[in-house]
């Protein structure tokens, strides 16, 4: 068969015959009967063809197959004649012709052979659309919808793209022609509620709309959402809130109804902070609650009350949900489970059960399909950090700066860890190539200032903070607040320039009186040196006051009260900052044992003293000095 004699419209048939062979096949149902095994059709002499007309698709001479024997018809009922299906082989033609018809019981009906043709419809409209012919586009769907007016999906998507391209009248026209045909679904009254309100503003017509989605589908969420929104816009808020109260007494038993509600719940109460009031909280935290009695072993609900638990910043909550739904071992099936895995192990995180997450977050950034994601290394790196395994967390922010150098998080991240893990000439390095590479931010600048002075290179880390100072002048997103000055205070102490160091941390002091590290770093650092000893003891109980239960901050107290001769007061404090230590501090031992010292208790103080020698060796010329001294006085019975 040659193209050239098919005619346009054949061609356009041709064209479209595989495609619609799918979708006839699909609205139907039909099944493809298949030649039964060990029957071969036996060959007939072909009977003599008729030529095609001028406008006919000549398909070509049909092999014909000798008929197996029928059956008698056989009675139905009151004298009704039924004839049995035939026997043997039967195809399905994708494209029957007047002059092969298909077996009776392979034709379409003619409700089915519009659903069909309004699928192909509305593909041929998508077709145009693309093609930017928009009234063939519209033609093609208001056919589709006349077709198939009991399809209320086809409807309301038809009258969507009639509605941008403003013709709310056409779009209305179509819905009710829908509603006519299938006045029980609720799809059409609710996008029609929609038209009314926001293209003709009509609230009042929406709202009878929304009313009547409600009684054709009193278990479809949307409904309710739709008489909600409705009740809100016009102003009736008591209405809309009573509407909530009676969802919430439903007696449904569809988790749909339930997850639905508690989406729309999450939209209007939570909001971007993940706040809401504690009535709201109650309500949307009731909702979630009984989608998963309701279904409990469902993945996919499960996820969704998980998910809600995190925006409301429910992490314990959400880590039950998560881990439930992970233990079904259910196949991802919809956005909630897609990332399911993922969401657990960060739940785990968030519960501070890391040594759980770290082989279980491993595992999944060895996925190929995972590997180059920077965000999973640097919560690897965080993991690793919190557990205390320096080592391994440096390889694993490595690997994100590797992965997303052009981030500068990447870069403190890395450099913070260098600095733990006592590698300040590895941080100074990772802070020299992220100046280089963010040359206007002051931030790094400052990053690279902290570096400096680790790596007790005070003066070039003077001179970075003074470079701080100038590159913020005239910026309005980074502003040298007490934290700064703060920290340029701590690295001229450690530079040794005192006078600087207090005219900093004062200047702290004053832009935020509130917090309490500048006067404990101020008043200890005058009392170490015997420096104003009386106005850095103020300084260090204001510190104290704020938070009584700092170890730190305990130990500057009891440092002023040995520096003041008051030994007893120093060893209560001291005792109380051992305590509160989250782990023992060679310093804090070290002062305990000064002041055991002075008081004679000379076995107490070489206890402490040798603890603080293990903790830090580098000292070990200075402790053991005050060790070896205590030892002698013991034996000498002082």
């Amino acid at each position: 068969m040659s193209w050239n004699r098919i005619s346009k419209s054949r061609q356009w048939r041709c064209g479209i015959s595989g495609l619609l062979a799918v979708l006839i096949a699909t609205a139907t149902g039909a099944a493809f009967a298949a030649p039964k095994p060990g029957k071969k059709p036996t060959p007939t002499p072909a009977p003599a063809v008729k030529p095609p007309a001028a406008d006919d698709l000549f398909e070509g001479t049909a092999t014909a197959t000798k008929p197996a024997a029928r059956k008698p018809a056989v009675p139905a009922g009151d004298g009704v004649l039924v004839a049995p299906l035939s026997a043997g082989p039967k195809y399905a033609d994708a494209w029957p012709s007047e002059r092969r018809k298909a077996e009776a019981d392979l034709q379409l009906t003619r409700e089915a052979e519009n659903r069909a043709l309004a699928v192909a419809a509305f593909a041929e409209g998508q077709m145009a659309d693309e093609k930017g012919d928009p009234d063939k586009a519209i033609d093609a769907w208001k056919r589709a919808t006349e077709l198939d007016p009991a399809n209320a999906n086809l409807a309301v998507k038809v009258a969507v793209e009639l509605a941008k391209r403003n013709e709310p009248a056409e779009a209305i026209r179509v819905l009710k022609d829908s509603i006519a045909a299938a006045p029980k679904e609720p799809d059409t009254y609710i996008y029609l509620a929609q038209v009314y309100a926001k293209h003709l503003n009509k609230p009042e017509l929406a709202m009878q709309m929304a009313q009547k989605a409600m009684a054709a589908a009193p278990e479809y969420f949307s409904a309710w959402a739709a008489v909600s929104e409705l009740h809100q816009q016009l102003g009736e808020t008591q209405k809309a809130g009573e509407l909530i109260e009676k969802a919430l007494k439903s007696t449904s038993k569809d988790p749909d109804f339930w997850l639905g509600f508690g989406s729309y719940l999450r939209k209007i109460f939570l909001k971007d902070d993940g706040t809401a009031s504690p009535e709201e909280m109650q309500q949307m935290e009731t909702v979630f609650r009984k989608a998963v009695e309701l279904k409990p072993k469902d993945a996919s609900v499960l996820a969704q009350a998980g998910d809600f638990a995190v925006l409301a910043h429910k992490g314990k909550e959400a880590l039950e949900f998560y881990e439930r739904a992970v233990k079904l071992n259910q196949a991802p099936r919809d956005e909630a489970t897609k990332n399911l895995r993922e969401k657990y192990i960060r739940a785990l995180a968030a519960n501070d059960r890391g040594a759980e997450a770290i082989p279980l977050l491993e595992q999944f950034a060895r996925d190929p399909n995972q590997s180059l994601r920077q965000d999973l290394f640097e919560l690897l790196g965080e993991l690793y950090e919190q557990a205390g395994q320096t080592e391994k967390a440096i390889e694993h922010y490595k690997r994100s700066l590797v992965l997303d150098a052009g981030e500068p998080r990447n870069h403190f991240n890395l450099a913070n860890m260098q600095i733990r893990g006592k590698k300040p000439a590895d941080a100074v390095e990772t802070m020299e190539k992220a100046r280089k590479k963010f040359p206007d931010r002051p931030d790094v600048t400052l990053g690279l200032a902290l570096a400096l002075s680790s790596a007790k290179r005070h003066e070039a880390a003077m001179r970075m903070f003074a470079n701080v100072v100038e590159e913020t002048k005239g910026r309005s997103d980074m502003s040298l607040d007490a934290d700064f000055y703060f920290k340029w205070g701590a690295a001229a102490e450690q530079a040794g320039r005192i006078e600087k160091a207090a005219e900093l941390l004062q200047k702290s002091i004053t832009l935020n009186p509130e917090t309490p590290e500048a006067y404990n770093y101020l008043g200890y650092m005058w009392v170490d040196r015997g420096q104003n000893v009386e106005e850095a003891g103020q300084l260090i109980r204001k510190a104290v006051e704020m938070k009584p239960d700092n170890g730190a901050y305990l130990d500057s107290l009891g440092w002023y009260y040995f520096k003041a001769g008051k030994f007893e007061e120093a060893k209560k404090e001291l005792l109380s900052a051992v305590k509160q230590m989250p782990e023992d501090d060679a310093t804090v031992l070290d002062h305990l044992a000064d002041v055991c010292g002075q008081l004679g208790n000379n076995a107490e103080a070489i206890g402490y003293w040798e603890r603080a020698l293990k903790l830090k060796p580098e000292d070990a010329d200075k402790i053991e000095k005050k060790l070896e001294a205590a030892k002698q006085r013991q034996a000498g019975g002082k």
